[in-house]
């Protein structure tokens, strides 16, 4: 007898009960007997997710082989964001994924005041831009995690970072402003920003000295160094102009024309001209002197060191003739005959520079100025009466090379006397000095004879003053003089007087007067 099996199912009725539990969380939950909390979630990128059971379940409900993204997983986590364990678990990619996730109050996991070291390690990996999308993010309550969350050290290092962020470049000017001004930053940085947003082709790149004053100051000035010269207590809205289109090198500025010319306070006037120099602006220079030449009493004495002082000089005399083919030569040659505070013009200046940019600087007045212009300032006298060529030797001697097709002006130079009564010759101190002087005269004999005989007080003529002070150069003038009275054609009486005027040999005087009677 068989006993059949008592059933109401009819053949093949069975439901088809299909598992809707993804292999790779059943091997998760095998084994275990602690009550079910987090599972692990690899999305198709190949991120490694924790999250809450729940969430997982929900995720996988519809189709159990379904291959996750990021944005599937934030409309999971939508009630509830990570714990400190699980946020401890997720690798950095992970992290900088998920920290933008909002829950149903519209929180981020940096709204949160425990979230301290997730948070300094997002800041550590995330991009720049990333982190400016996530804390732009508000809750429902309109407030950003910056703003929302008070432990005041997180938020600290939150500000310290979203502000560095917003100034180094990294982010574009409009993408910097919604950063500070949706989490209410330092104002002074917004400022800064909103000018210079004005600027075609700046972005938002601040040097790091720039960037500390704008933090700090409390008068809305700061000072910029710029290889140029510093600009001091300068409006935030104007340092907001110092940029360099697609560069990243803090010491360098460019400024407007307009700025240039027209807003700049005058106790910048150095670093102004300098910057409209390096930067080639001609039509800059043009206009701060149109303004400031009548204006602020400085101006000439800056206008010549910027020219003929600063460093390099060479790189401002392409300038200077583009200046010039302006039709500003009248002007230039104001610069060259205008004295500053201490009487000197720009030619002083330049013979205190070396031989070779003494030399530029007389080369290109050459080519520029008339004779009679360039005599002009060759000559010109300083408050201590010296010309240009007794600034030193070395000035001299250049001076005499350049001009040695011209023995007339040298002559002139060595006639002229300073306040004290010096002259060159009287003031030398290198043998070459004379040398040079009697080699180019030397066709010029009564010119060298008249120099030679020309009374120094206290000291009488250049030979008597080193013999008096036992130079080592007085042989040489005695020798000079004696070659003059004895062997070239000057004139038997004006020999007499050389030597007379020298109290020299008085027997060479005596056989002259013998000469001369005869």
């Amino acid at each position: 007898m068989h006993i059949l099996p008592i059933t109401s199912a009819k053949p093949h009725s069975r439901p088809n009960f299909q598992a809707r539990v993804p292999k790779p969380l059943v091997k998760q939950m095998l084994g275990k007997t602690d009550a079910l909390a987090n599972l692990e979630i690899k999305t198709a990128k190949g991120l490694l997710f924790t999250v809450p059971a729940a969430v997982a379940a929900k995720l996988y409900a519809k189709d159990p082989s379904a291959e996750l993204d990021e944005k599937q997983l934030e409309e999971g986590y939508v009630k509830t964001l990570p714990s400190q364990e699980e946020l401890a678990k997720m690798d950095n990619d992970v992290l900088v994924t998920i920290a933008g996730f909002q829950d149903e109050e519209g929180k981020t996991i940096f709204h949160l005041e425990e979230n301290m070291e997730p948070m300094r390690r997002f800041f550590d990996v995330a991009p720049d831009r990333v982190i400016a999308k996530t804390f732009i993010k508000t809750d429902n309550n309109n407030n950003t995690a910056y703003i929302a969350n008070k432990n005041e050290k997180m938020q600290a290092e939150m500000a310290n970072h979203l502000q560095f962020i917003a100034g180094n470049g990294s982010l574009s000017i409009e993408e910097s402003l919604e950063l500070l001004k949706t989490n209410q930053l330092n104002k002074n940085l917004i400022d800064f920003m909103e000018a210079r947003k004005t600027k075609k082709g700046a972005d938002s790149f601040i040097n790091s000295r720039l960037y500390e004053q704008i933090l700090k100051t409390e008068n809305d000035k700061v000072d910029v160094e710029t290889e140029d010269g510093v600009y001091s207590q300068l409006p935030i809205e104007d340092a907001a102009k110092f940029f360099v289109e697609n560069k990243r090198n803090s010491a360098v500025a460019d400024l407007d024309a307009e700025y240039l010319a027209n807003k700049a306070p005058a106790k910048n006037l150095t670093a102004l001209l300098n910057s409209a120099f390096s930067s080639e602006r001609v039509d800059c220079i043009d206009d701060i002197c149109k303004k400031w030449e009548s204006k602020d009493h400085q101006f000439i004495d800056i206008m010549i060191s910027i020219i003929d002082v600063s460093t390099p000089k060479a790189a401002h005399m392409g300038v200077i003739r583009d200046y010039i083919q302006m039709e500003n030569i009248d002007k230039f040659k104001d610069f060259y005959t205008k004295p500053d505070k201490y009487g000197r013009g720009l030619m002083h200046h330049a013979a205190l520079r070396s031989p070779e940019e003494f030399e530029e600087s007389i080369l290109l007045l050459d080519q520029l100025f008339s004779y009679d212009d360039l005599d002009e300032v060759m000559l010109m006298h300083d408050k201590k009466g010296k010309i240009p060529a007794q600034m030193s030797d070395n000035a001299a001697i250049t001076a005499f090379e350049y001009f040695k097709a011209r023995p007339e002006l040298i002559a002139e130079m060595l006639l002229s006397k300073d306040n004290q009564d010096g002259s060159i010759l009287q003031n030398a101190s290198t043998v070459r000095l004379p040398e040079t002087a009697f080699r180019i005269l030397q066709t010029e004999p009564e010119k060298l004879a008249e120099i030679l005989s020309m009374n120094h007080e206290d000291y009488g003529t250049v030979y008597l003053a080193h013999a008096m002070q036992n130079s080592h150069l007085a042989p040489i003038f005695e020798d000079k003089i004696v070659e003059l009275a004895t062997d070239s054609d000057l004139p038997v009486e004006q020999s007499i007087k050389l030597l007379e005027a020298n109290n020299l040999h008085p027997q060479i005087v005596e056989f002259l007067q013998m000469q001369n009677k005869n």
